[in-house]
């Protein structure tokens, strides 16, 4: 894609065509503005890729390189298995029509906590609570514990969070002398 209005103009379309037998209903109307906005922020943000879910029930894009979305987002409103899945490649403005299973692998591959390297571990330990609060856990971070937000990730099914809290757990375990 040349640029980003272009990816904005060509995915907008990707988007509508897929709700096109559902225009009379107000709810997808609704879904698919706040889905708009979603594209619009995803690509500010230079996310890289997108899955779109299309329900009966209504239509949700997931910001699958920024939340540890919990697995309900993917079988709520439904029969998880008869929903369609797009997933969106932001870097080339591809998308394809893809199965439950491999929406269930985009949806929960696991996202990297931020590099331990050059940092002692209680500037580690910052650094993740950072990014973890951009990321909208703040209310879970005020003590800097992530064994409570850990348990809320076990408790709400998200797996990619859990993973997550488990690598940086690893870290801290590790030597001093490696930071």
């Amino acid at each position: 894609m040349k640029n980003k209005a272009e990816l904005l103009s060509k995915l907008s379309a990707v988007l509508k065509c897929y709700i096109i037998q559902f225009e009379s209903s107000s709810l997808f109307k609704d879904d698919h503005k706040i889905d708009l906005n979603i594209l619009e922020q995803s690509l500010l943000d230079n996310d890289r890729e997108l899955m779109y879910i299309i329900r009966p029930a209504g239509t949700h894009l997931l910001r699958t390189d920024v939340h540890f979305l919990p697995k309900y987002y993917l079988s709520c409103r439904g029969n998880h298995k008869e929903f369609t899945y797009i997933h969106i490649d932001l870097c080339t403005g591809e998308h394809k029509e893809i199965d439950w299973k491999e929406a269930e692998a985009v949806i929960f591959k696991p996202i990297n906590p931020p590099s331990e390297i050059g940092f002692t571990k209680y500037d580690y330990l910052g650094k993740v609570i950072v990014d973890l609060k951009n990321r909208g856990f703040d209310e879970f971070l005020k003590s800097r514990n992530l064994e409570d937000l850990r348990r809320f990730a076990i408790d709400d099914e998200r797996p990619t969070l859990v993973r997550y809290i488990d690598n940086i757990n690893k870290v801290m375990q590790q030597p001093t002398s490696r930071h």
